[in-house]
């Protein structure tokens, strides 16, 4: 699918509601991008664990295009921005839990 398409991924938060909103270009490509930014450390665990082929094709044509993951050598791999927006996911997540 083109670069940050439709798709929806059992892991990813879908909204379930637009009522009341103004839906444009912009605020459809930033949902998008939030719900990639939610389902990032989920498809980063699957590809620790080698199991790239179980992220949905839009998902992986989207993180490559939005420079967060790469191809290399036949494969998928995160590239320095992707690290650096899952390490900022996984340090809200630690701050957002009560001590």
């Amino acid at each position: 699918m083109g670069v940050l398409g439709t798709h929806e991924r059992p892991f990813a938060r879908t909204v379930s509601s637009l009522k009341g909103l103004t839906v444009t270009p912009q605020s459809t490509l930033a949902l998008r991008r939030e719900s990639l930014r939610e389902a990032l450390p989920a498809c980063v665990d699957l590809l620790r664990l080698r199991r790239a082929s179980e992220i949905e094709a839009g998902y992986i044509d989207d993180y490559v295009a939005l420079d967060w993951l790469e191809w290399h050598a036949g494969g998928l791999r995160l590239t320095v921005v992707g690290e650096n927006i899952h390490r900022q996911i996984i340090l809200r997540s630690r701050l957002a839990k009560p001590a």
